[in-house]
């Protein structure tokens, strides 16, 4: 048997009235479940977004150039027998560089630790290790041998001074021996030796061993500053690093 749906002109009021109720509950659970669905996704959402968080937090702090100092880096940051330093020993605050004697940012921040140096006499010493960046400076590793080199004639640091203040000069010629060589007799020091010296398997381990020393504290970048263990980031003025260093100097000495 057959029924034929009623008509609006057909029905009661009070169906009518049921049928408009119907209509609004089912109006309303329809929203309810948006809601509920609009709220359930909000949640999901968050959750993502968390986990995501979390996913590159836990990636950056695992990849090279994190700024934070890992309990094993202390060995490394301690200053070492065989280290170029120039300073006091009792200096409160030690500034250690990992520099690629090539780099156009390591020059341009050559004058300013020349001038933290003069301003914090007696309280700051410098540390400077080798981190050659040879794919993007092809003269990089010969001119941290020839530092070495000159190490070994106890003139270190004097050749690093030439080396940055001649960086323009010497950065684009296509061969640096003989310039390096010049440098050296410049500064006083017996050139057949000096030469000699740059092939040393001394001078070649020295660099090697800083340079390791340098990815195991996770530098990719030259330069690089640990201030007293600390891993300097968003320093770029003198400013910036006189501030820093008088907040070690601030510190009370243990």
């Amino acid at each position: 048997m057959e029924y034929e749906a009623k008509s609006g002109a057909d029905l009661s009021k009070a169906e009518r009235k049921q049928m408009r109720r119907a209509e609004k509950l089912a109006q309303r659970e329809a929203a309810a479940r948006r809601k509920a669905r609009r709220r359930q996704l909000r949640w999901l959402a968050a959750a993502g977004v968390l986990v995501l968080i979390i996913a590159v937090a836990a990636r950056l702090a695992s990849q090279p150039g994190s700024a934070v100092s890992q309990p094993d880096d202390a060995p490394v940051l301690a200053v070492l027998e065989d280290d170029w330093v120039r300073g006091e020993a009792a200096a409160a605050a030690t500034l250690i560089e990992y520099g690629d004697f090539q780099c156009p940012a390591c020059g341009a921040y050559y004058p300013i630790l020349n001038q933290l140096e003069e301003e914090f006499d007696g309280q700051l010493r410098v540390v400077y290790r080798h981190f050659p960046l040879e794919q993007a400076h092809q003269h990089a590793r010969e001119a941290a041998l020839a530092a070495e080199a000159a190490g070994r004639q106890g003139k270190f640091w004097e050749m690093h001074d030439v080396l940055f203040e001649r960086q323009t000069t010497w950065a684009v010629k296509p061969a640096v021996r003989e310039t390096f060589a010049d440098y050296a007799a410049e500064l006083g020091l017996n050139r057949e030796q000096f030469v000699a010296d740059l092939d040393s398997p001394a001078a070649v381990e020295r660099v090697q061993a800083q340079q390791k020393s340098g990815v195991r504290l996770r530098v990719n970048s030259t330069p690089t500053f640990f201030l007293n263990g600390e891993r300097l980031e968003y320093v770029r003025t003198y400013d910036d690093f006189r501030q820093r260093i008088l907040d070690v100097l601030a510190q009370p000495a243990v």
